[in-house]
């Protein structure tokens, strides 16, 4: 069952006056936040034995139970004197179970991604509320679908001498296989900043298709050297690419000739 604690165990907390007196017989009202509607509390994360409402305060200031609540339960707490006195300062209000899981939420203006649209399994998961993304697992960000923690979808760029395009809103993943040389460069679209894309380039059973000096704009090389392709019949190459918005480069490096 999911809880959560204001007081964890029963003296971890003392309670004394301004004066520095044991606060005997002081009390601890526990209501609905915002209201004057009290809530049950309970003694243990079991959830089975219920505190009195007040919880007084002992002798020893120390209280007599531990205070819990259930989970997503929103509570104000007042403490009072012996007389029912509401003590200065002594009204807190909106509080939530320190280690309750339904606290955890994630500012929907903190959530980035490859586009704004998102897609939640909400397997295990509660409602989106206002504002907030619940503690579910998001299984596609736009076009890109993300399934048990693997990496992106692949998506296959049509290949064109001309006109290449590689739209970077759709994947972090591509692949083409090159039928002739490239004689104008490729586009790569929206990128994000700090993006990195896998493009595998495979020459058809023709090989010695060429890319040299065609490279997308803004390609910068290790040591200022473009990668070349290799030329074998249906050789692989993985070109890895990283974008920076700072600087309008993307950073990239070729691998060659997995087999």
């Amino acid at each position: 069952m999911a809880t959560g604690y204001l007081i964890p165990v029963a003296n971890c907390l003392q309670v004394f006056t301004d004066q520095g007196i044991v606060a005997s017989g002081y009390k601890i009202f526990t209501y609905a936040a915002g209201t004057t509607t009290p809530v049950v509390t309970y003694t243990s994360s079991t959830l089975t034995v219920a505190n009195s409402n007040p919880v007084v305060v002992q002798s020893n200031g120390r209280l007599p139970t531990a205070i819990w609540v259930s989970t997503g339960v929103y509570v104000k707490i007042v403490l009072t004197d012996a007389n029912s006195n509401v003590i200065s300062g002594g009204t807190f209000d909106n509080l939530q179970g320190i280690n309750d899981p339904a606290a955890i939420t994630v500012p929907a203006s903190q959530v980035t991604g490859l586009a704004a649209s998102a897609t939640v399994d909400t397997t295990n998961a509660s409602n989106i509320t206002a504002g907030t993304l619940p503690a579910a697992r998001i299984t596609a960000i736009g076009n890109v679908t993300i399934t048990g923690g693997a990496a992106t979808t692949p998506v296959a760029v049509t290949f064109s001498a001309t006109a290449m395009v590689v739209d970077a809103s759709l994947s972090n993943v591509f692949s083409t296989t090159f039928t002739a040389n490239v004689t104008v460069a490729p586009t790569i679209t929206s990128p994000k900043d700090g993006q990195t894309i896998n493009w595998f380039i495979t020459q058809d059973s023709s090989g010695s298709r060429l890319i040299t000096g065609y490279w997308p704009t803004g390609f910068k090389w290790p040591s200022g050297s473009a990668g070349v392709l290799s030329t074998a019949a249906s050789s692989v190459d993985l070109l890895i690419a990283t974008y920076r918005a700072s600087t309008g480069f993307w950073y990239a490096t070729l691998i060659k000739a997995f087999s």
